[in-house]
Formats: C-alpha cells, sequence, structure tokens
C-alpha cells in the first residue's frame, strides 16, 4: 500500500465502529494506551469522548496477513443517512395531494438527505470518502437489504468516487471481525444485493405514493377534513388478514357437538378411554340413545404401533424466536431490541449471540465439530448450562449450506455474557443457549400406538404416545395421551361406563403478536395451487428484520387496538379496507409474496448485467400494475 493511503470502513452505527476498530488495531486513549476488545466496557466514557467528536477511529491492522499493517480509517453513520424524495420533494405543490399528476411515477427515482440527518457525522463522513489518500471504502452495515440501502444512498450522496467492497459480518467476536475485514466480497459480486435493495424501496414507494394519495383525497369529507389512509405492500395484506378474521369472530354461532365416550378395562385391570370412530351426533339426545343400546363389552380389533424418532427442534430463525418470546411475555418490538443488544452490546463489546436478522433455521457446515462444541465456552461457567451440557457434537441434520442464504441460524458466539444482564435480554439468551444446547442430545424415542376396537357392529379407536427415551426432552419436556395398553386381536374389555361428550365450536381466536408473526411466515399454508407455491418460495410475506416493525405500524398508524395480548381492528383500520372492497389485489398476501420472490431471484443471481435487467423489468411491472389500478379507479 503507498504511504500515507487507507481504507476507510463504513459502520451502520457508533457501536458497530468501536468493535471493529478494537478488534482491528486498538483504540488509541492518550499516553500510549490502547483499548482492545476487552477493555472498550471499562474505558468506553473515555472513548466515547474522544471519538464522538472526531467522528471515526484510526487503526493499524493486526491479528491476520491480509490486514497486518494496512491503514484503516473506521467511520459510522447515523441510520438512514439518506432517503428516496417524496413526492413534494419533486414539487412542493405535491404536498397537497389532490394537485399530484395520478399516477405519480418518476423516470428516475432520486435520493436526497433526510431532513433529520446527522450534519456533523455526514460531513466527516462525506470528508473520508472523498479524500485522496482514501484507497477504498469498506461497507459494514448490515449484511442485508436495509443494510446494502443504507450504504448505497450515503455513498451517493457523498458523491464518491473510490472503489468498494463489502463485509459481510455475522458475529461481533474479535477472530469474526479479523476474519471478515480481511475477505471481504467484491463489489461486483454485492451488487444483485444492492440492486433488489432498491428495487424494494422503489417498490413501496410507487404503491405508497400512489394508493395512499389516492385513497386519501377519496374519502376527504365535505368539511374538507382528511383522514390519511396509509397503504402497503406489505402492512395491507396482514391489516386486511385482521380484519377477515375480525369478521369470522363476528359471525361466528356457537354450536355444539356430540361424541360418545367410554371408558374401558382389559383383564390385567387397566382402563383407558375410547371414543366412537364415525363422526359425532348433531344432537344430545342422539347421542345418548346411541350409548344407552351399547354393548357392556368390546374386542380388540386391531393394534398398530410404531417407534419413531424425534429430533430437538432447530436453532432459532428470528420470526420463531419472536413468536417464542412473545408467549413468554417479550412483544417483538422489546425481544427485537435484546436481540440486538445481545449481539452488539453497548460499548462495542463481543456480541454473545451470532447476527440476529435471519429466516434460516440451518447452520453452515464449518460449524460443526470443534467450532460447534467451542460456542458453549461462554456458558460453561455458568451452572444453570453447565449441568445441561452432557452431550458431543450436534446432529448434521442442522447443518446444510444449501438452506442458509445470508446468514445462519441464531446461535451463540462462544463468549460469557455478564450475570446481570437486563431481564429482556437474559430471557432470551436463555431460549438461544438452551436451544442450541438441545442439538446435542440425542433424539426422544417415543412409541404411537393406535388401536380399534369394536362392540357389536360399532367402532372405536384409541391412540397416544410413550415416551422411550427422553433425548432432547430432558431439556423441552412434552406431554402426551398415553398410548393405549398394548393388546391382541379378539381381546376382551369390560365397558366401565359410557358418556355423549360435548364438543363446543369454538370461534376463530384474536391474532396476538406471536400468531400474527406466524401468519406473516407461513400464510402459504392456507392458499392453494400456483399462489400457495409463490408464498411458500418466499417464506411468507415481510422479511425477519422488517415483521415486527410492520406490526408496530399497524399499532401506530392506529388501524388495529391490543387488549391484554388479542388484537383488535379499529374503526379507521377497517374503513382502510373497506375502501378496497373491489381492489383484491392490494390486500392479498400473493402479491407482495411474488414480488418478494423476484427480489430474492434479483438478490441471488449471479451477473450484474442480468441483476440490472431483471431489476428494470421489476420496476417496471410495479409501475404498470399501479397504472391499471389507478385507471381502474
Amino acid at each position: 500500500m503507498l504511504m500515507g493511503k487507507y481504507t476507510v470502513i463504513y459502520a451502520e452505527k457508533y457501536d458497530v465502529a468501536v468493535s471493529v476498530a478494537a478488534a482491528l488495531g486498538g483504540i488509541e486513549i492518550g499516553q500510549g494506551k490502547k483499548a482492545g476488545p476487552g477493555e472498550v466496557e471499562s474505558l468506553s466514557s473515555a472513548i466515547a469522548e474522544i471519538y464522538k467528536k472526531k467522528g471515526y477511529f484510526t487503526v493499524t491492522g493486526k491479528g491476520s496477513p491480509s490486514i497486518e499493517g494496512r491503514a484503516f480509517k473506521i467511520t459510522w453513520g447515523s441510520g438512514h443517512f439518506g432517503e428516496l424524495m417524496n413526492a413534494k420533494d419533486y414539487d412542493p405543490a405535491y404536498k397537497d395531494w389532490s394537485r399530484m399528476p395520478m399516477p405519480f411515477l418518476r423516470d428516475k427515482y432520486e435520493i436526497q438527505l433526510r431532513p433529520s440527518h446527522n450534519q456533523k457525522q455526514f460531513s466527516i463522513v462525506k470528508t473520508l470518502f472523498t479524500d485522496d489518500l482514501t484507497e477504498e471504502i469498506y461497507s459494514m452495515t448490515d449484511y442485508e437489504r436495509e443494510g446494502e440501502l443504507i450504504f448505497q444512498y450515503t455513498y451517493k450522496l457523498t458523491n464518491s468516487n473510490r472503489p468498494c467492497r463489502r463485509i459481510k459480518m455475522t458475529e461481533s467476536t474479535e477472530s469474526k471481525i479479523i476474519e471478515a475485514v480481511g475477505r471481504p466480497i467484491s463489489w461486483e459480486e454485492n451488487q444483485p444485493r444492492i440492486l433488489a435493495a432498491q428495487a424494494r424501496a422503489i417498490a413501496d414507494a410507487v404503491v405508497g405514493w400512489n394508493v395512499t394519495a389516492y385513497e386519501t383525497q377519496k374519502n376527504k369529507s365535505a368539511a374538507g377534513k382528511t383522514e390519511v389512509r396509509k397503504y402497503g405492500r406489505v402492512k395491507t395484506p396482514v391489516l386486511y388478514a385482521i380484519y377477515e378474521r375480525e369478521k369470522r369472530i363476528e359471525e361466528f354461532k356457537p354450536k355444539s357437538v356430540w361424541q360418545a365416550k367410554a371408558e374401558i378395562c382389559n383383564e390385567d385391570g387397566e382402563c383407558f378411554i375410547v371414543e366412537r370412530k364415525d363422526e359425532p351426533f348433531s344432537e344430545k339426545e342422539e347421542c345418548e340413545e346411541y350409548i344407552k343400546n351399547l354393548q357392556n363389552t368390546m374386542y380388540l380389533a386391531v393394534y398398530r404401533k410404531k417407534e419413531i424418532l424425534e429430533y430437538a427442534p432447530p436453532p432459532y430463525d428470528t420470526t420463531t424466536l419472536l413468536k417464542e418470546a412473545d408467549i413468554k411475555g417479550i412483544p417483538p418490538k422489546e425481544a427485537m431490541y435484546a436481540l440486538e443488544k445481545l449481539y452488539l452490546p453497548t460499548g462495542g463489546k463481543a456480541g454473545y449471540i451470532t447476527y440476529p436478522r435471519t429466516d434460516s433455521s440451518f447452520l453452515t457446515e464449518d460449524k460443526k465439530g470443534a467450532e460447534f462444541l467451542r460456542r458453549f465456552k461462554g456458558v460453561m461457567e455458568i451452572l444453570y448450562f453447565a449441568a445441561l451440557i452432557k452431550y458431543g457434537d450436534a446432529h448434521s441434520r442442522y447443518f446444510d449450506n444449501k438452506k442458509v442464504e445470508a446468514h445462519d441460524a441464531i446461535i451463540l458466539t462462544g463468549v460469557k455474557p455478564p450475570s446481570e444482564l437486563p431481564a429482556n435480554e437474559k430471557k432470551i439468551f436463555t431460549m438461544i443457549a438452551k436451544r442450541m444446547i438441545a442439538l446435542t442430545y440425542p433424539p426422544a424415542k417415543l412409541l404411537k400406538a393406535k388401536a380399534g376396537y369394536i362392540a357389536g357392529k360399532e367402532a372405536f379407536v384409541a391412540s397416544g404416545t410413550n415416551v422411550i427415551e427422553k433425548g432432547y426432552q430432558e431439556i423441552f419436556p412434552k406431554e402426551y395421551s398415553p398410548a393405549p395398553p398394548e393388546g391382541k386381536e379378539g381381546d376382551k374389555y369390560k365397558v366401565l361406563k359410557a358418556w355423549a361428550h360435548e364438543i363446543k365450536a369454538k370461534p376463530p381466536t384474536r391474532f396476538t403478536n406471536a400468531s400474527l408473526l406466524e401468519w406473516m411466515q407461513s400464510c402459504w399454508t392456507q392458499m392453494e395451487g400456483e399462489t400457495e407455491e409463490a408464498l411458500k418460495r418466499s417464506k411468507g410475506i415481510g422479511r425477519p428484520s422488517t415483521r415486527a416493525a410492520i406490526i408496530e405500524a399497524l399499532k401506530k398508524d392506529g388501524y388495529v387496538a391490543v387488549k391484554g395480548r388479542s388484537f383488535y381492528i379499529t374503526d379507521v383500520g377497517k374503513r382502510i379496507i373497506d375502501a378496497l372492497e373491489k381492489e383484491s389485489t392490494l390486500k392479498s398476501p400473493v402479491l407482495t409474496a411474488e414480488w418478494e420472490q423476484r427480489l430474492d431471484d434479483i438478490e441471488q443471481c449471479t451477473s450484474k448485467k442480468n441483476a440490472m435487467v431483471m431489476t428494470a423489468k421489476f420496476i417496471s411491472d410495479v409501475e404498470q400494475r399501479v397504472k391499471a389500478w389507478v385507471s381502474a379507479h
């Protein structure tokens, strides 16, 4: 490298920059002292006092041949410096939506600095990005579409022409930071991800500008009062799901059916419950009359049993973790905050978990064996966890490179957390640690049995499960209805009693945070044909990093209210959906799933040229869809 030249690393936030600077070479704090990864916590105030004003760290790389002796300047952003221009930014007259041309589309979608951006920090970043001594720039924002957008907008707004490369950081530990910086991804290889991020932002803006503006103006009251009606590519289908659930609850009519059940005993005195094989009776009297005529002896007609192995659930993806956290009393917004703090603790300390925004529940194959077991180091000294660690490596079923896209499932890094973790962080760390430890346990061995019995011409059945070996269920116990006692064909059973069992039809349950996250992730299970396939390929609607935020936006906009843990649609929310009475496309998850799949296809493209063609076609199709919608209205 030429004398005086350096590489700029751009982190998404200050704490990331601290972690990176401490790992790569240490942070100068005066009098010849440096703060490495182990000192940043105790020296966090001194570091902040010096460097938050300066706006960047200067370090000389060490710890790996690929960075040894290299000069780095590590700076950071403050969320999004840039954004797409809004309609009013193209023409102030468009602040009044009634004066906007419809459809409102652009030949080129421009970006601008956010009005609320940190001007001082942006000025520092711009100086570094355009400095003649800057040899190249490494983007170290979150390795996902939103992170790509944050860097791309910042880079464009600085008017820099320096070459760039991409850093993929999945763990904020010293060794993983050094490894990531030493193996940057070429900018050419990263272009499809950037294009997918830009295309998504434009699609969301085009839908928002046109549908929101049109529907808001259409429903302006005679007195000129305006109720802003916000529509979104993902938000509107989620609101519609809540709306439809509300309608089904309102239309529900209580009804009961009746099933004949009996308690029977074998000759060894083992008693258990059986029930009639056929469909329940619609009237109680019918069922009671049936029971009156039931013989007092039954015979075993068939007994089928099967031993199965049930493996521990896989490590967490983000949505599954948020669902389970909500059930444990931590709402998605709070759970996501706790996850981020566990990944990147305040002050730039090494993180305790891997990257927390992922839709994968698998691990890459390089994490097998010693690398997997190394990650228990941080919990081996914690008595609770140490008592659970009994076995060796995890089963190979949890490792599959083909099922990991950008990020692995969420697991431990091997860094020991402090004992005084905040309550939510402690709960979520425990969830992740227990799930990871369970992967090392043998599968549970279960006996599943189903038996058929006859009483004259009437058929009854019983089924259940017995646990032969607990395996991973030592950590996650499960309860089962016991299997009926084993027997052979013709065995005789005495009927002790029989009764009419009422089965009450239940209304649909209201959505909770957990069930709404589940719906967003697996709404494809409620569809058929090509629709089901599209939703399945796109893994539902929304992304792990956005689903919790979408739910929060619905609450903030006043479209849903939460009572206890249950979601209720508000009158405003109903009006939002009622306005789309004849418009099925915007309400359905199908459109957003199709778009997500096309964005995934762009992101996974191996050719920048092909990705650019696919991006242009995607944006054009979105614009044509909006044009058709405006024309129809």
